[in-house]
């Protein structure tokens, strides 16, 4: 592939937040420097209460969203069920269907489908993942971290001439240096 360039499947690891549970949303940025055509993303959040783990009311989340430069899809909508859990889950279309109330641990699908947001568009630059909670903000939820999991394209190859195409091209050119210098010496 080419330099800088990466194809197949793989993780950018996106860093974490405090206190993630406000009016206006929190928004954390993940700037990725990997090049190439999304074809499948999925999204990983792990949200608890540092202080007291699984006493977290993710269920009263108005929305958690992500977005690009160019599109945004929503991962999840809270139902505000005073339900108490934390979030270990990750977001992907291909997942059997979306959270329910309670600890929200496993495999489920997005508000608004990854694909038709992110699919053919360019990975490389700044993702923001925000997270609004009109419910009852400030109780002080932290994000531990966050990642996109992708599949890119196959980039353009960068055609590189075989050792042997160098060497007939040397040849070549030394062979018309010759012939000139024969020429100029007659």
């Amino acid at each position: 592939t080419a330099p800088g360039a990466s194809a197949g499947l793989f993780t950018v690891a996106c860093g974490g937040a405090v206190d993630v549970d406000d009016t206006p949303a929190t928004q954390v940025t993940c700037n990725v420097t990997d090049v190439g055509t999304i074809t499948d993303i999925n999204v990983y959040l792990n949200i608890d209460d540092p202080v007291d783990p699984g006493f977290v009311f993710v269920d009263d989340y108005t929305s958690i969203t992500l977005s690009n430069s160019s599109h945004s899809a929503t991962l999840f909508e809270g139902t505000q069920s005073f339900a108490l859990g934390n979030m270990d889950a990750t977001f992907d279309d291909e997942a059997v269907g979306p959270a329910t109330p309670g600890p929200i641990v496993g495999t489920f699908t997005p508000v608004t489908s990854l694909h038709t947001a992110f699919d053919n568009d360019e990975l490389f630059g700044t993702w923001t993942l925000a997270i609004l909670d009109e419910f009852i903000p400030g109780e002080g939820n932290e994000l531990f971290s966050w990642n996109l999991v992708v599949t890119t394209a196959d980039q353009p190859q960068v055609q590189v001439p075989e050792p042997s195409s160098f060497a007939l091209l040397g040849f070549g050119l030394a062979g018309l240096v010759r012939a000139r210098r024969r020429k100029a010496a007659k």
